[in-house]
């Protein structure tokens, strides 16, 4: 595994995958495979920056079908444990792109009023709900996002915060991730087409590790709120560790709901959907339309989460 962690070669992460099918590295292989196999190698190379990247200013969210002023979050609940939300006004927006195929179609899809975490969940509060920490970091402290957890493990942590809380946390859709990644926004990331270590916590240019530069101070994660928050008051929706969301992983977006629901019809239903990157992958994985597919009881150290709530109508 040494000898290929760090190689773009996915040939090398087929043959470790047929070689060694128990092996403790096969579902970082499978990862790996499938973000090398996203697109062909000279689509990626063509959007991935130069070594030196600069430091780009915000700029100014594009035009987007986004109502304002944005609605006053929710009243902090009354436990420890609960993350603090920030509504998500309802609009609409183009959903997917056209770097990748798993990408395609971009499609209009129409999204409701609903609430979802200022932060990724973290290590303190996963412990005040579970009692246990799965985190492969925890020398980053409480305040840094709880890793090494699975989709089906959530599903149990969802459970008993809701059985503490009396809320109704979830997942967020896929499309609603995407929707409040974006922010109003078509560019490639909140803050504009080019990737910045200001912005947020990712890996190097070259797959995979961790880089520290710029702001980004951390070759791992770094705890929740350290880089600024796009126009709905959203932090680390790019970087920091990948978030599982609610959806059955699908090729293409054909047939995909346009109401902004979770897709769990068809598809690869072993596989559910992660956002946003993490520490340890390229920027390009980064952008707000990436999306990658994994099995919902994996369990890495650049897989964490962020909550949702559906907002009650009158």
């Amino acid at each position: 595994w040494n000898s290929i962690k760090d190689g773009r070669d996915a040939h090398d992460f087929r043959d470790y995958e047929r070689r060694y099918p128990n092996g403790r590295f096969l579902p970082l292989a499978q990862r790996q495979l499938r973000v090398l196999t996203a697109a062909p190698p000279v689509q990626l190379a063509s959007i991935r920056p130069e070594p030196a990247l600069p430091v780009v200013p915000p700029q100014t969210p594009q035009a987007a079908t986004v109502p304002a002023p944005r609605p006053a979050a929710p009243a902090p609940l009354a436990c420890a444990e609960c993350p603090e939300m920030v509504v998500i006004p309802a609009g609409s927006f183009e959903m997917g792109s056209n770097e990748y195929t798993g990408e395609k179609p971009p499609h209009r899809v129409s999204i409701k009023s609903f609430a979802l975490g200022k932060y990724e969940v973290t290590q303190g509060q996963w412990k005040a709900v579970m009692g246990s920490n799965p985190s492969g970091f925890k020398e980053c402290g409480d305040n840094c996002p709880v890793e090494q957890v699975s989709w089906d493990g959530i599903q149990q942590y969802i459970q008993k915060l809701n059985a503490s809380s009396g809320q109704q946390y979830r997942l967020p859709s896929e499309a609603e991730w995407e929707y409040a990644a974006r922010a109003g926004t078509s560019s490639k990331y909140w803050w504009g087409d080019t990737a910045s270590h200001d912005y947020a916590n990712y890996g190097k240019d070259e797959c995979c590790d961790g880089l520290a530069q710029g702001r980004d101070k951390w070759v791992n994660t770094a705890p929740v709120g350290q880089f600024p928050a796009n126009a709905f008051g959203l932090h680390d929706m790019h970087g920091n560790v990948w978030e599982w969301v609610q959806d059955y992983y699908h090729d293409s977006y054909s047939a995909a709901p346009s109401d902004g629901s979770a897709w769990e019809i068809g598809g690869e239903q072993k596989y559910r959907v992660l956002r946003g990157g993490s520490w340890y992958f390229i920027p390009a994985v980064l952008r707000s339309a990436y999306r990658v597919g994994d099995s919902p009881d994996v369990r890495d150290d650049y897989d964490g989460f962020r909550l949702a709530r559906t907002l009650l109508t009158p």
